[in-house]
Order: structure tokens, then sequence, then C-alpha cells
């Protein structure tokens, strides 16, 4: 069952909570995204294999020898494309900072934000495109779903052989 969020609605997301962000010693961070959709990734995706140089055909998995890399550039291509405001993320004056590509890059350069963007905003994405891969859910049970694959037992079929239960020298 996929669950379509028709809202186009940009809503905020805590990167880093009150607990995790006093537990660190830095401010808690929000992010306020649009959703993600299909045109943004196929954009993102293309902008990526551009700055790579790869061939538009290729997947951005298949073949890269630089695949960490290009995680990095996607993310940070995507979140420079979706964020529209946040909070808790200060200049190196300590004032708010403005939300540019440059500064969604740098935000996605630190390692904890970055996990939590992949979790929180990205994760969420992946797990519907997976929800619609074309396969139909399981019946319920262990193996409602399952198909025969040995052929039923003859019904004249013999018992076992009766071992010995001594014991042999």
């Amino acid at each position: 069952m996929v669950r379509l969020n028709l809202s186009s609605e940009p809503r905020w997301i805590t990167l880093i909570d009150g607990a995790d962000a006093g537990r660190l010693g830095v401010e808690p961070v929000e992010v306020l995204v649009e959703p993600i959709t299909t045109a943004v990734m196929y954009s993102v995706r293309q902008e990526v294999r551009e700055k790579h140089g790869l061939d538009p055909d290729q997947d951005l998995g298949e073949g890269a020898t630089e695949s960490v890399a290009l995680q990095l550039d996607f993310h940070k291509a995507l979140a420079a494309r979706i964020i529209r405001d946040w909070r808790g993320v200060l200049d190196e004056n300590g004032k708010p900072a403005k939300v540019t590509p440059e500064t969604c890059a740098a935000l996605m350069d630190i390692m904890l934000v970055y996990e939590a963007w992949v979790m929180k905003v990205f994760a969420p994405y992946i797990g519907l495109v997976s929800e619609k891969n074309g396969f139909a859910l399981s019946p319920n049970g262990t193996s409602a779903g399952a198909t025969n694959t040995a052929q039923p037992a003859r019904a004249n079929a013999k018992n076992a052989r009766q071992s010995s239960t001594r014991r042999k020298r």
C-alpha cells in the first residue's frame, strides 16, 4: 500500500533535537523542506552526473569509483534544491545563516547533520519509492505467500529403517 501525501507544502523536520544538541553542545537544527518529487530527483541526479562527467544514462551508483563523493554531492544538491528555511544554523559570526546553495553544502559537510538528513529527509522518500516497486504485498502468514517447490511424497513411501539402539564397539 502506498500512502500519498498530497500536500505540496513545505514542512519542518528536526535534524538535531534539543536532547542531542544539549549532549553535543550545539544548537538544535530544523530545516523547512519542500517535498521530494520525481522531477526534483531527476534534475538533481542530472546535475550530479554533469558535475562528475558521467554518462546521462549511467546510474549514480554503478561503476563510479568515487561513490562517496557522488553521494555527498547528490545530497548537497538536493538540500540546495528543497531547503527553504532553517533554525539553528549560524554563520561564522554567530548570526542566522541565509539559505544558499553554498550554506546548504556547508551544512551537509557536518557528518551529524548529513546522517540525520539522510535518515529523516531522504529515507522516507526512498521508502515510498520501494513501496511502489511493482510487487504486491505477501498474504499474511509465514508461508502464505510461498509457492511449493517440491513434489508431494508418494502415498506408499517406505518407512525409515529402524537402527539398532545397541552401542557399537
